[in-house]
């Protein structure tokens, strides 16, 4: 419930004695007494009819499915790791572009630095698709875009440093989380219990 309905509670609480009185008093205007008393009881109306919708809002019948909205997450954060280096992995020119971008920030052996960021990004974009090793991939793209943020957002503008924030959210998400019921990661755990 927020503040202005509290307050319009309080004040019709404190107001509905009151307005009994006057609408019993024979030296008060009845009608008015019986105006108060109305309102008051359309507001205990709008309060009861607000307590039921919460348990409509809540949309309890999905609660069982929670675990499978994992894989839209994994699919749209591998998708984007995968398209953004796709070029880099299968272009050697491409490679060498980043690597110069690398060196004009000062990272050292600038192209053993282009491959390892390029590939783990695309193999661990995979891997999220998959929701196979999801937890150690999560943890690679953890370290990758924390360096990643380090190296070429530190005074950069929001916009263009949400793309690496969104994907160092994601890759927190699934280290915490795991891959979620969809996955290969779930289907290796559900055989390991069996056996």
């Amino acid at each position: 419930m927020d503040v202005r309905a509290k307050q319009r509670l309080s004040f019709g609480v404190v107001l509905f004695p009151l307005a009994c009185v006057l609408a019993v008093s024979p030296r008060v205007n009845s009608a008015v007494g019986r105006l108060m008393c109305a309102a008051h009881n359309e507001q205990i109306a709008f309060y009861q009819r607000i307590k039921i919708m919460p348990s409509i809002l809540k949309l309890a019948l999905l609660d069982k499915y929670k675990e499978y909205g994992v894989i839209f997450i994994r699919l749209i954060i591998g998708f984007h790791l995968v398209y953004g280096t796709q070029d880099n992995v299968f272009s050697y020119a491409r490679m060498q572009e980043f690597a110069g971008f690398l060196s004009v920030r000062g990272v050292p052996v600038p192209l053993f630095s282009a491959f390892l960021s390029a590939y783990a990004q695309f193999i661990c974009g995979t891997l999220f698709i998959l929701g196979a090793a999801t937890r150690y991939a999560a943890a690679v793209m953890i370290v990758n875009f924390i360096v990643a943020l380090v190296i070429a957002h530190i005074g950069d503008t929001y916009p263009n440093t949400f793309p690496a924030l969104m994907m160092l959210s994601a890759a927190c998400f699934f280290l915490l989380h795991g891959a979620g019921k969809l996955s290969v990661d779930a289907a290796l755990e559900r055989r390991r219990k069996q056996a």
